[in-house]
């Protein structure tokens, strides 16, 4: 009897792992793994991401007909001596802030998911009623450069010149992020204007040899307009007066870049030809 007993109660000790299988609407097994009972369903909902490039918030799992929580623990789902669990993956749409909250966050690869939906360019060009930041400037605030080249590819994106409170624009972001590369695929974009100037009239280019961001400076003055490389500004290092506001050229000779001075000039003189 005690024997019996005994094998009763190994019987009914609670399993670790379980079998889990996600399935489709229509029964077909899109992924099996073992899993501990403790992981909660937004660690599986990971590990979907990953293998069905299926971004976590457009996913839906259901335990029969109840639709989980992501905070919801797997163990919870089954009986104690019960070693499978089955999910069924229901795709749902994302929702509408979703780029902007994970660009804000530095999620680079759930962005770049997000970005492979049919629903992408309703979320590239989402704005926040209180803020007039746009997706573009959050990845490039966050310098989630890749981001910001897949948006950059999208033609249906409407927001390059968006500019937020300070007046600063994507161009701008990219500068102080340091991503040469976005500021050579928004000066390429056929909607890009050049009157995107900060309060105090500093474009872009500007910014870059302020800051001494060579490389980026380099990569905007081949595309960048003539008006731009001509635009006067303002420099902090001078008192204010009608002779201290400078061109980029002569900025970039203040700052120590004689590269960009120079293919600036180069530039100019290439406008001047075509001109005429």
């Amino acid at each position: 009897m005690a024997s019996d007993s005994s094998e009763e109660s190994e019987a009914k000790r609670p399993v670790d792992a379980l079998d889990v299988r996600v399935l489709s609407v229509a029964g077909e097994v899109l992924l099996r793994l073992s899993a501990r009972r403790d992981w909660k369903l937004t660690r599986l909902k990971e590990f979907l991401e990953a293998a069905l490039k299926m971004p976590k918030l457009t996913q839906r799992l259901l335990h029969g007909q109840e639709v989980l929580e992501d905070q919801s623990v797997l163990g919870s789902c089954v009986q104690d001596c019960d070693p499978r669990l089955d999910l069924t993956l229901v795709r749902q749409k994302p929702p509408v802030d979703s780029l902007m909250q994970q660009a804000m966050l530095g999620n680079g690869s759930s962005c770049l998911t997000l970005l492979q939906l049919p629903e992408a360019l309703e979320l590239v060009n989402f704005t926040e009623e209180m803020s007039p930041l746009s997706c573009l400037q959050a990845a490039a605030l966050m310098r989630l450069n890749a981001t910001c080249l897949e948006i950059l590819k999208m033609p249906g994106f409407r927001l390059v010149n968006q500019a937020d409170i300070l007046r600063k624009t994507a161009l701008h972001q990219a500068v102080d992020a340091d991503l040469p590369q976005v500021c050579s695929a928004i000066l390429k974009r056929p909607d890009f204007t050049v009157g995107c100037a900060l309060a105090a009239g500093e474009s872009a280019l500007h910014l870059a040899i302020i800051s001494k961001r060579q490389e980026a400076a380099m990569a905007m003055v081949p595309l960048a307009s003539r008006e731009m490389l001509l635009q006067r500004v303002h420099y902090a290092g001078f008192m204010e007066s009608p002779n201290n506001r400078l061109q980029p050229e002569e900025l970039a000779t203040l700052q120590g870049l004689p590269e960009v001075a120079a293919a600036i000039r180069q530039a100019l003189e290439k406008s001047r030809d075509e001109a005429g």
